[in-house]
């Protein structure tokens, strides 16, 4: 079975061509809108593994239970991999275990604590990854984070550095696309849906369709912008890779 190409540039390929072990991660994090493109995602076909539900700005949802395993394993892993080898091994496979269990009954996976991991775990468990990067501004992804969770300014920065850093790199080890908040967002925008119809095969009216039935209840919202730059010329960084 041919492989799909990269959808790195938003490149098109046939969805029924793509190989049985592709799996999609959304990948971003908390607040960036990864609830989002999965609960967009799933109403054009993409498995997550848990019930189909209208999305809400206010809260996270299509988390598999056993990502949310996974981890605690992985947690764990990272701070022990600098004492022990054999002992950071055993969450490391544990981790592996939970996703692989996950893996073998969805087409995509989403939990913004393990984004950076998430990849690597996957390619680890025998499946083969393809990023969904939801990319949000730092201004708007800070404030909603800091308002609905309760995080101090520190955490929002190093989380997002951390973590759209880290899927710079892995978008050109596993390929992928990515998802900017802000056009999804804006009704005179369609740049999102060329890689939305190559990733579920919907057509344009569908892919339309399901972001209008997603996002239309919570349009009106908005938050203040605040500036901060290092964070900014990241989010550049990953515009100009679509």
């Amino acid at each position: 079975m041919q492989e799909p190409p990269n959808l790195l540039n938003n490149d098109k390929y046939d969805v029924s061509k793509a190989t049985l072990n592709l799996r999609w991660l959304v990948i971003g994090p908390s607040r960036s809108g990864t609830t989002l493109l999965a609960s967009l995602l799933s109403r054009l076909g993409i498995c997550f593994g848990v019930k189909d539900r209208d999305w809400n700005i206010d809260s996270g949802y299509y988390e598999h239970p056993q990502a949310l395993r996974a981890y605690g394993h992985v947690r764990k892993w990272n701070k022990l991999t600098r004492f022990s080898d054999n002992i950071s091994g055993f969450f490391r496979d544990r981790a592996i275990g939970c996703l692989e269990k996950a893996l073998h009954d969805v087409d995509g996976l989403k939990y913004p604590p393990l984004s950076s991991d998430l990849p690597f775990f996957v390619k680890q468990a025998g499946f083969e990854p393809r990023l969904a990067i939801s990319l949000r501004s730092f201004d708007t992804y800070a404030l909603s984070r800091m308002r609905k969770e309760g995080v101090d300014w520190v955490t929002c920065k190093e989380d997002y550095i951390n973590i759209y850093q880290t899927a710079l790199f892995n978008l050109h080890l596993y390929g992928g696309t990515i998802f900017c908040y802000e056009d999804l967002w804006n009704e005179g925008r369609s740049r999102w849906l060329p890689a939305l119809m190559a990733i579920t095969g919907a057509n344009e009216a569908d892919a339309a369709a399901a972001l209008e039935a997603c996002v239309k209840k919570a349009r009106h919202q908005s938050l203040p912008a605040l500036a901060q730059e290092e964070c900014d010329a990241l989010y550049q960084q990953l515009l100009s890779c679509r």
